[in-house]
């Protein structure tokens, strides 16, 4: 958006599961919009763990933005 990138992430099942999203630029800081807080920056990539059945939205920000 003209605001930032967000990040939308849902896991439709019930078992907890880790994760590690990348993109071609490394993300420098990330704000919780909405939903679980299982999010960190590590490596330039935004990785945790999310709950079962649950669900976040990140503002992210990277070098180029």
């Amino acid at each position: 958006t003209r605001d930032g990138l967000y990040l939308v992430a849902v896991n439709v099942d019930e078992d907890p599961v880790d994760f590690r999203i990348g993109f071609d630029t490394p993300v420098e800081s990330l704000a919780l919009v909405a939903g679980d807080d299982g999010a960190a920056i590590l490596d330039g990539r935004v990785a945790g763990t999310l709950s079962g059945f649950g669900s976040f939205v990140l503002k992210l920000t990277s070098t180029d933005r």
